[in-house]
């Protein structure tokens, strides 16, 4: 069997705050001890500890970005399965994620994922809107998700726990309310919240509120992974923090410049003075400054393949400006620059589908209630994608739709579908230019016809004063 450590979420935090890594540990690297030499007895003695030279580099925090953009940072594509009588529906679906803003949502949801394990998104709706909340450890919430029997079948609560005004307190969502129970005396429950509910569990905590959400299940998504994006190489972390402190302490010996002096000196600076300086008894005095030693490639090299080892293994991509061509990089190209983050992302998406199936159901309902057809957006089918975050050549992609649609290869609706800059009431307002468009075209066609039918009015009227001159004159 592998050996495996079990790490509860203050070791992820540790592990993402640089300062809290264990090279600054004394146990990891110890202090260095100083010594004083006494010229009279010969002998050297003990005068304190010197620090070392600790680094901790931020790579864990900078994984966790890393994941969160690429995972998160593009909108969710959303394709309309339910026919093309439920086209506004789906419109308005699509227009209230994004007002709700549900991209800050999942990218919020995902950093506390990425950053310390699990996370929680809770819907509800206010003032004829649709708000959202994220819960993460980092924020002080603990949030889990438990079952209970309801009679019938098994049932999910979402649970968070939390502290208010110094008390701890736990919050229930459940199929029809939300309860909020905090552990405290009753006099310091009336000062915080007033009147209480007043029911008591075993543990000692009072049920504060008891708030009916209005949705049929609970508004309350967790979301958990594993294990943290840079947990398979976090010993290697751990060696990069030491190489890259060891590195740093041979600088403060070897970095600076040595002076080598001859026929004896009358002063010499302390030891703990940065660069070194080595006094001879000889008579002929002579002083100069000697070449320090050349600093060994070994660490540079042992650097080099621990960092790609590092993104290896965790598939994480940094774009530095100088990976990058120019202006035109082809889309192929940054796919392939980005590939690693493309293949950790493809296979993450799948382990949240079924929370995020969830969520579409709640956040459904939800639309339903604002709109006032629960059970028509309760029944809307639809597809979505997750697409990773990488940089994109826009032009490169509008001319591909654009090729595409007058080639006749794509409709116009699809084309507007899969365009990034088409909006949400996209389809609507090309209706409406369409309309425009003809009604402009029919009014000048029915000017031209009057201007043709005066013309022909006159000639016809020219014609005739002629026809009657002739005969005049006949």
């Amino acid at each position: 069997m592998s050996k495996k450590i079990v790490l509860d979420q203050v070791a992820f935090l540790q592990e993402l705050s640089p300062m809290a890594h264990e090279i600054f540990s004394t146990n990891i690297r110890s202090l260095r001890p100083k010594y004083k030499y006494v010229e009279s007895t010969g002998e050297y003695v003990f005068k304190g500890y010197e620090d070392v030279e600790r680094i901790g580099l931020p790579i864990q925090s900078s994984i966790r970005d890393n994941k969160t953009g690429y995972c998160f940072g593009n909108p969710l594509w959303f394709g309309n399965e339910s026919g093309d009588e439920n086209s506004d529906r789906m419109a308005k679906f699509k227009a209230w994620w994004n007002s709700t803003n549900m991209t800050s949502c999942l990218s919020q949801m995902g950093y506390h994922l990425f950053g310390t394990g699990d996370s929680a998104i809770a819907i509800y709706n206010d003032n004829d809107g649709i708000h959202y909340r994220v819960f993460g450890y980092e924020n002080g919430d603990c949030v889990n998700e438990i079952y209970e029997y309801d009679g019938t079948s098994r049932v999910s609560i979402g649970v968070r726990m939390f502290q208010v005004d110094g008390h701890d307190a736990v919050e229930l969502y459940k199929n029809d309310v939300v309860e909020l129970w905090v552990n405290a005396a009753d006099d310091e429950l009336k000062k915080s919240f007033g009147t209480t509910t007043g029911g008591k569990s075993e543990d000692g905590y009072t049920l504060v509120s008891s708030t009916p959400h209005g949705f049929s299940r609970a508004p309350f998504v967790y979301f958990r992974e594993k294990d943290v994006p840079w947990g398979i190489a976090q010993d290697i972390c751990d060696k990069l923090d030491l190489l890259v402190s060891d590195l740093l302490e041979s600088g403060r010996f070897f970095f600076n410049p040595y002076i080598f002096l001859k026929g004896g000196a009358i002063a010499l600076p302390s030891t703990d003075f940065q660069g070194r300086v080595f006094a001879s008894e000889s008579e002929h005095g002579d002083a100069k400054i000697l070449e320090p030693p050349n600093a060994s490639t070994m660490l540079d090299t042992a650097f080099v393949k621990l960092m790609k080892m590092l993104l290896d293994s965790t598939k994480t991509v940094f774009i530095h400006h100088e990976d990058l061509k120019g202006q035109n990089d082809s889309g192929a190209y940054l796919r392939m620059l980005c590939f690693p983050e493309i293949q950790w992302a493809t296979n993450f998406y799948p382990r949240i589908n079924h929370q995020m199936e969830r969520l579409f159901l709640i956040f459904k309902e939800a639309v339903g209630r604002v709109e006032k057809d629960i059970t028509g957006y309760r029944d809307l089918i639809f597809s979505h994608q997750f697409t990773p975050c990488i940089p994109q050549n826009l032009q490169e992609e509008a001319q591909i739709i654009t090729e595409s649609y007058r080639a006749g290869v794509l409709s116009r609706e699809t084309s507007v579908e899969e365009h990034s800059l088409a909006n949400p009431q996209e389809k609507k307002r090309l209706e409406a230019d369409d309309k425009r468009k003809a009604d402009a075209e029919a009014l000048k066609t029915e000017a031209a016809v009057e201007v043709a039918d005066v013309k022909n009015k006159e000639n016809n009227q020219t014609e005739g004063k002629s026809s009657n001159n002739n005969n005049l004159k006949k």
